[in-house]
C-alpha cells in the first residue's frame, strides 16, 4: 500500500474494492486490528480515485473514530473536510492531539488556537492540547497545561493530574515528580487512574535508591492491587528493591517463586541469576 505503481496498479483494479473488502472481514475474524486499519485506508483512497466519496468517507470516518492515533488519522480528518463531511469537535480534537509529533507540534498547536477561538476552550480542548504536548515530547509545557486542564476539567481532573506527574518525572526530575505521585495516590477516589499512582510512586523510589522506601511501598501496592495487571513487574520490582537494601533472603524466595511462574524462557534466566546474586549475598555460596 505504501508503493506508488502498486497503488496505482490497485486503483485501476476492478476488483480492488470487493478483494479489500473481504480482507477487511478477514481482519475482523482473526482481531488483526493494524492491516485492517491499513486495508480501510487503502480502500478509502481506491473509492476516492473512483469518485465513491460516500464509502471513502465511512472509512475515513471509521479510521478517525476509531484509531485516532493512526498515522493516517490526520490526513483522513484532511481529506473529510475536503469532501465537506462533518467531524465532531470533541474527535477533531482527539485526532490533533493524538498524533501530534516533535516535529508537527507547532502547526498542531496553532490548529488547536483557532478551534479553541472558532468553538470556545472547554475543558475537553484543555484535556487535549496537554495531551500534544505529552505527545510531542514537550514535558515541561505539559505539566502546566496538564495542571490547567485538571482545574478546568473537574471529571477527568485524576488522569490530568496523573499525566502532570509522569510529565514532571521527565522534565522537573524525580524528586518533584515523587512529591506529585506522593499526593495523588491517596486522592485518587475511586478512578481507573488510582492503582497506577502509587505503582509510579515506588518505581520512582527505586530509581532514586531509596530501596527501603521502594520496598515498602510496592509491599502497600501489592496489598490493594495484587491481582491488577502491573501486580507481576511490582512483585519483581520489589524483589530488585529488598535484594539492594540488604535483605537478599527474602528477595531470594521472591525471586524463586517469579522463575517458577515464568514461562518466558530469557526472563526465566534473568530470575535465576539473580536468585543466584540473592543466595552468594546471604551466604549461600553453594547454593
Amino acid at each position: 500500500s505504501r508503493s506508488d505503481p502498486l497503488l496505482a496498479e490497485i486503483r485501476g483494479h476492478s476488483d480492488a474494492l470487493k478483494v479489500l473488502g473481504r480482507c477487511i472481514k478477514r481482519c475482523q475474524r482473526n482481531r488483526l486490528k493494524h492491516l485492517e486499519q491499513e486495508a480501510r485506508w487503502l480502500r478509502a483512497k481506491v473509492a476516492a480515485a473512483r469518485g465513491r466519496l460516500l464509502d471513502a468517507s465511512a472509512d475515513w470516518h471509521w479510521l478517525i473514530a476509531n484509531h485516532p492515533e493512526n498515522v493516517h488519522s490526520r490526513q483522513a480528518l484532511l481529506e473529510l473536510d475536503k469532501n465537506k463531511r462533518r467531524v465532531s469537535l470533541a474527535l477533531r480534537l482527539t485526532v490533533l492531539a493524538k498524533t501530534a509529533t516533535v516535529a508537527n507540534l507547532d502547526a498542531t498547536l496553532r490548529e488547536l488556537d483557532r478551534l479553541g477561538k472558532k468553538s470556545g476552550k472547554g475543558p475537553v480542548w484543555y484535556r487535549m492540547r496537554a495531551k500534544a504536548l505529552y505527545g510531542a515530547r514537550s514535558y515541561p509545557r505539559a505539566v502546566s497545561a496538564f495542571d490547567l486542564a485538571a482545574r478546568k476539567n473537574p471529571k477527568h481532573a485524576p488522569e490530568c493530574r496523573y499525566y502532570a506527574a509522569r510529565a514532571a518525572t521527565r522534565s522537573l526530575g524525580a524528586a518533584a515528580a515523587l512529591k506529585r505521585f506522593s499526593w495523588l495516590k491517596n486522592r485518587l477516589g475511586k478512578s481507573p487512574w488510582r492503582e497506577r499512582a502509587p505503582y509510579r510512586h515506588g518505581e520512582l523510589l527505586l530509581q532514586m535508591k531509596r530501596d527501603r522506601e521502594a520496598a515498602r511501598s510496592f509491599s502497600r501496592y501489592l496489598s490493594q492491587y495484587g491481582k491488577s495487571k502491573s501486580a507481576a513487574t511490582v512483585r519483581y520490582f520489589r524483589a530488585l528493591a529488598l535484594l539492594t537494601s540488604g535483605r537478599p533472603k527474602k528477595a531470594q524466595k521472591l525471586l524463586a517463586n517469579l522463575r517458577r511462574k515464568s514461562k518466558e524462557r530469557r526472563f526465566k534466566a534473568s530470575l535465576q541469576h539473580l536468585e543466584g546474586v540473592a543466595a552468594q549475598a546471604a551466604g549461600q555460596g553453594a547454593r
